[in-house]
């Protein structure tokens, strides 16, 4: 796999306190505006919600799901993962470099990393989707009759309308698929405690 940076942002920095559990961006990335009034209809701002609610607790779900390198190791849809010049995966700012199994390559920059509160937020920098102003949310919050996991995963984008709708699907069928892949993990290791 050729592990090339690509494009470098110097608006990015990680300014958390070491070892605090909590990593955060002090400086906002600059994006491009929305487009102008005029061509509002032909590009959208548009918002891709889905939720799902995990048999395991909150700190079990998060230690899987909080590695921002670690998606190969839970989501079916990704075949491989690093993060481009070596730095830690825990750093806002890092740039993961991934492959889906279809064999397109994404770019995300880690933007908001909470362990407190359970958080990521990303921007997406390459893709296969025509889309830009990518940035996307992934929440735990735990929900205490069971103890368990409800996830929140959410992304606002622009693209064309001609290609919202499968831009819009897409992003969901990744979304329930990850929800799918955590539900099946930790069924099958509740199965392994009992």
């Amino acid at each position: 796999m050729d592990k090339k940076t690509g494009g470098k942002n110097d608006n990015y920095h990680n300014t958390g306190y070491q070892g605090s559990g909590v990593t955060y961006d002090k400086e906002i990335p600059q994006y491009r505006p929305a487009p102008p009034k005029n061509t509002m209809a032909k590009h959208m701002k548009h918002t891709v919600f889905t939720s799902s609610i995990i048999n395991a607790p909150i700190d079990e779900v998060w230690a899987v799901t909080r590695n921002f390198d670690g998606l190969p190791l839970w989501h079916p849809a990704i075949s491989e993962s690093f993060i481009e010049e070596g730095n830690p995966p825990d750093k806002v700012g890092c740039i993961r470099n991934f492959t889906l199994v279809t064999g397109e390559s994404v770019r995300e920059r880690l933007l908001t990393l909470c362990d407190f509160n359970k958080i990521c937020r990303y921007a997406l920098l390459d893709g296969p989707l025509p889309m830009r102003d990518y940035i996307a949310t992934f929440q735990l919050t735990p929900v205490t009759d069971g103890d368990r996991t409800f996830i929140d995963w959410h992304a606002q984008f622009f693209t064309d309308a001609e290609t919202e709708i499968a831009a819009e699907q897409k992003i969901e069928e990744i979304f329930l698929a990850g929800f799918n892949a955590l539900a099946q993990r930790f069924t099958q290791g509740a199965d392994l405690r009992a």
